[in-house]
């Protein structure tokens, strides 16, 4: 989930330069906010805050209600924005973002997008180019859940995550698989299971956090 204009990071989980990741149009407004591993963020709505522009780091949007005790609605990874907003919306339960690593977020409240677009326009057309990646990203994550089986589910978030890192088939998992289970709504057990039987039949090759994709 992020603005297409902005230059992918290979380095999924920090470490990164935070000056290809903040568009010109929006430099000089906004606060940057650190993040320790674990740490629940936006917990309650936002407050001010609207958007963040994810630094460093990974983000997860989480629920918990009598179903599970923690499920993951969605994740970021730099350059990816979350809309805060989210929090208010959602009917999943208790919904919260917490931090899978330590990293850092770029924050704007709405003041500081309007003040951005009175100077450049381009800030609320990527204000509204997130959004709309924001809910392209539902729909995709809808789709994988309707699938039946975990091996239809893996093949529609790879060719998703393929398509994402620039069409390589060469996938870096942004998530360890445990939460990638959770996020696909697969008992974790199975979804091992059926990664080695994808990896027999020649579907996929590679581990842990590494994947090729052999299939289109």
């Amino acid at each position: 989930i992020g603005h297409p204009a902005r230059r992918r990071t290979q380095n999924m989980v920090g470490g990164t330069d935070a000056q290809n990741l903040l568009p010109p149009a929006l430099a000089g407004y906004g606060r940057s906010v650190a993040c320790g591993k674990g740490e629940r963020i936006f917990a309650k709505h936002g407050g001010e805050d609207t958007m963040a522009l994810v630094q460093e780091g990974v983000v997860y949007l989480c629920a918990e209600n009598e179903r599970y005790a923690r499920g993951i609605l969605a994740f970021f990874r730099p350059g990816d924005w979350m809309d805060t907003s989210m929090l208010l919306s959602l009917r999943h339960g208790v919904c919260y973002f917490t931090t899978k690593y330590a990293g850092r977020l770029t924050v704007f409240s709405r003041k500081d997008l309007l003040r951005a677009a009175a100077v450049q326009p381009q800030a609320m057309d990527i204000w509204n180019g997130a959004l709309d990646e924001l809910a392209q990203a539902w729909l995709r994550h809808s789709y994988m859940l309707q699938q039946r089986t975990p091996r239809q589910r893996l093949l529609a978030f790879f060719r998703w995550e393929a398509e994402r890192q620039g069409g390589e088939k060469d996938i870096r998992l942004p998530l360890p698989q445990t939460d990638l289970a959770d996020y696909l709504g697969v008992d974790r057990a199975a979804m091992a299971r059926e990664l080695t039987r994808m990896k027999q039949e020649g579907l996929l090759s590679g581990a842990r956090r590494t994947w090729t994709l052999l299939e289109t």
